[in-house]
């Protein structure tokens, strides 16, 4: 395959992986909006933009990390912007990592969304109810945000396997090639 043929390949998969997954934050954003429950929803951003940063450059992913931490502003009613800085700061912090010391797999992801969930639920709590002094902050950490926390644990692994398949699918091509084993090797 020539390099130009090649390069217009890679750049309609880019276009069709980057509206997938803008397909795939609509989707979550409308489920957040739009079902009418009475149980804290899930973080549904927060592991799209962790899965999202582990397979991308750092500049890419803290532009997702803030598009996922607007989304969770406006579906969640929060400072608009709030979250976003803290998405974007994660999304491009997990992108170096991922890029010079972890290794990409489940496991990773886990552990990463293990540590992201509650420190952004703290720092929303803190900011939204710890700060006021309000009586009945204990009773907000205990019924929203921990039974928020194990929601966005539990569903952090599908959203990682769906990013991970667009991902997968319409990623750069690699190109294998074989090398023929030639017997006309000295060794000394």
């Amino acid at each position: 395959m020539n390099n130009l043929k090649k390069k217009r390949i890679e750049q309609v998969r880019t276009v069709i992986k980057w509206l997938l997954m803008f397909l795939t934050a609509a989707a979550a954003y409308i489920l957040l909006t739009a079902v009418p429950v009475s149980f804290p929803l899930p973080l549904l951003f927060l592991p799209m933009a962790v899965a999202v940063a582990s397979k991308e450059e750092p500049f890419n992913a803290g532009l997702w990390g803030c598009v996922c931490g607007l989304m969770t502003d406006s579906a969640f009613d929060k400072l608009f912007g709030f979250n976003a800085v803290i998405f974007t700061f994660a999304a491009v912090l997990i992108s170096l990592l991922f890029q010079y010391i972890l290794r990409q797999n489940i496991l990773n992801i886990a552990m990463l969304n293990f540590i992201l969930i509650p420190l952004q639920a703290a720092i929303d709590f803190l900011f939204f109810y710890g700060i006021w002094g309000r009586s009945d902050s204990a009773d907000i950490w205990l019924h929203i945000y921990l039974p928020q926390m194990v929601l966005t644990f539990l569903l952090s692994v599908p959203v990682y396997l769906l990013t991970a398949a667009i991902f997968k699918r319409f990623g750069p091509i690699e190109e294998n090639y074989i090398e023929e084993k030639s017997d006309d090797i000295v060794r000394e």
